[in-house]
């Protein structure tokens, strides 16, 4: 669902080799795109687990999924995603329903990522 005054073409651009990001305009292809052996974090104002409760360690493919700033993704945008692997969390704040800008956001996913993968215990012996 494109947004209102919006034009996607201008959103979608080859980015340089070294990226591995790419802009796309659904779920559905988002899905499509990834394929079947890929986790799904949704960060949401509604989301029904803290993120910080999420175990993210054993997850080795990741897609971190943010919707804009002034509107997020809807639920049943959400839902086009697999439930199986699908979590929708939110990062708590102190005012309820207020959310952070999608740069902190990301920002504080990738660090709780980051932060979990590094805890998780390595195979091998100690």
């Amino acid at each position: 669902m494109a947004r209102p005054g919006l034009d996607p073409s201008m959103l979608i651009r080859e980015p340089p080799p070294r990226l591995r990001m790419k802009i796309l305009l659904s779920l559905e292809e988002l899905a499509a795109e990834l394929g079947d052996d890929v986790f799904y974090l949704v960060l949401e104002t509604y989301g029904t687990v803290l993120l910080s409760e999420v175990d993210l360690s054993s997850m080795e493919k990741l897609a971190l999924v943010l919707g804009a700033e002034d509107y997020g993704i809807p639920p049943e945008e959400v839902g086009k995603l697999p439930k199986e692997r699908t979590v929708v969390a939110r990062i708590p704040s102190t005012v309820q329903g207020m959310s952070y800008n999608v740069a902190s956001t990301l920002a504080m996913a990738v660090y709780e990522v980051e932060r979990q993968r590094a805890l998780a215990p390595r195979g091998g012996t100690p």
